[in-house]
C-alpha cells in the first residue's frame, strides 16, 4: 500500500505526520520513569532501561543521559543491543520519579529486491530461538504452503499469508510467541512479526525481529516489525506486516509495508530471546523494548509506569 492508497485521516496533524515520515527526521526524546514499592518492606533490585540503537537509519546525536547517577551501560552478546541498569533501593510505600533523554536522527527505509536472486539458496538459517519455533503440525502445514523459485516471490508470499492467517488486537506488552500468535490468530504487532520471521527461517531465510517506539506523535506507542536479510549480501529488507493489515482496514494512518518504514520510528532492539547480564546473573528476555524491574519476581511489588514524549528537533 502506498502513501496516496494508504488512509489518510481528517486531522491535519496525522496528514504532516505521515507526509515528514517519508523524509528524514530528528527528534528530541524524554523517557518519563515512575517507581513505587507497594511491599511492607524495603526492596533492593534493578531497573532496565533499553537504550536507542546506532543503525543505517538511525543515528544518536546526543546520548542517553539520566537524572539519577548509578547507570551502567550494557551490550548483549547476540544482537549487540545496548542496555542501562540502575541499581536501586525503595523503603515500603517509598516512590522515585526521574527521566531518560537523548536526541537522535531517523530515516525512512526504501529497500528494492534484486531482480535475479533464484532459490534455493546456499544460506540456511533454522529457527532456533524460543519465539521462533515453527514445529507443531499447524505451523509446518503454513510453512508448506510457502513455495516460490525467486527470492522476491517467496518474500511478498510470506508477508501475504501472515496477513490473511492473523487479526490485529489483544495487545500484550511483551512478545507473542510464533506458535502463540497462530494458535490465537488476533495478536499484535509482535505476534504478526514473531509467525512471520519465524516462516521466514523455516525456508532458509535469515529474518529478526526490529522492535522500539513510534515518534512525533501525541501518543508514542511501542512497535515492532521485522527485517529479511536477502542472501549472501549484508542487505536487509524491512517488512511492517502489521501496519500494512491496519493500513489495509484503514484502521492506522502510519506508513510501513513491505520494502518500507517511515522515519517515524526509534528503535530499541534488534532480535528475540535476548541474553542480558543483570546484577551478575545471565537472563533472558522475550524482547528488549520496555523498561522492566529485576528480578523479575518483585515486578508485583515495584508498580512501574512511564511514558514516551518526543518533539521535533
Amino acid at each position: 500500500m502506498s502513501f496516496f492508497s494508504a488512509p489518510l485521516f481528517s486531522s491535519p496533524r496525522s496528514f504532516f505526520s505521515k507526509l515528514r515520515s517519508l523524509f528524514p527526521q530528528q527528534f528530541s526524546v524524554a523517557f518519563l520513569y515512575s517507581l513505587c514499592n507497594t511491599s511492607e518492606e524495603l526492596r533492593s533490585f534493578s531497573f532496565v532501561l533499553p537504550l536507542p540503537q546506532t543503525t543505517p537509519s538511525q543515528r544518536i546525536l546526543t546520548p542517553p543521559s539520566f537524572s539519577i547517577p548509578g547507570a551502567v551501560f550494557f551490550s548483549d552478546p547476540v544482537f549487540l543491543n545496548t542496555y542501562a541498569v540502575i541499581p536501586l533501593s525503595l523503603k515500603s510505600g517509598a516512590s522515585i520519579n526521574f527521566q531518560q533523554n537523548f536526541e537522535v536522527a531517523t530515516a525512512p527505509i526504501r529497500s528494492s529486491f534484486p531482480s535475479d536472486l533464484s532459490l534455493p539458496i546456499s544460506e540456511t538459517h533454522p529457527a532456533t530461538l524460543p519465539h521462533l519455533q515453527i514445529q507443531d503440525t499447524a505451523l509446518l502445514a503454513l510453512k508448506e504452503s510457502l513455495y516460490s523459485s525467486s527470492f522476491n516471490s517467496l518474500v511478498r508470499q510470506i508477508n501475504d499469508l501472515v496477513k490473511k492467517t492473523l487479526v490485529y488486537g489483544n495487545s500484550i506488552s511483551g512478545l507473542y510467541s510464533a506458535s502463540q500468535a497462530l494458535s490465537l490468530r488476533q495478536v499484535d504487532c509482535g505476534g504478526f512479526s514473531s509467525l512471520a520471521v519465524a516462516l521466514a527461517n523455516a525456508c532458509g531465510l535469515d529474518a529478526r525481529i526490529v522492535s522500539g517506539f513510534f515518534a512525533g506523535y501525541k501518543e508514542n506507542r511501542m512497535h515492532a516489525w521485522l527485517e529479511i536479510k536477502i542472501p549472501n549480501t549484508s542487505t536487509w529488507i524491512p517488512l511492517d506486516v502489521a501496519n500494512e493489515y491496519l493500513a489495509e482496514q484503514k484502521r492506522t494512518n502510519k506508513l510501513g509495508e513491505l520494502g518500507f518504514v517511515g522515519s517515524d520510528r526509534i528503535i530499541f532492539s534488534k532480535g528475540c530471546d535476548v541474553p542480558l547480564q543483570i546484577g551478575g546473573e545471565n537472563v533472558t528476555v522475550d524482547i528488549l523494548q520496555n523498561p522492566f524491574v529485576f528480578p523479575f519476581v518483585l515486578q508485583d511489588k515495584i508498580s512501574l509506569q512511564f511514558s514516551l514524549q518526543t518533539k521535533r528537533l
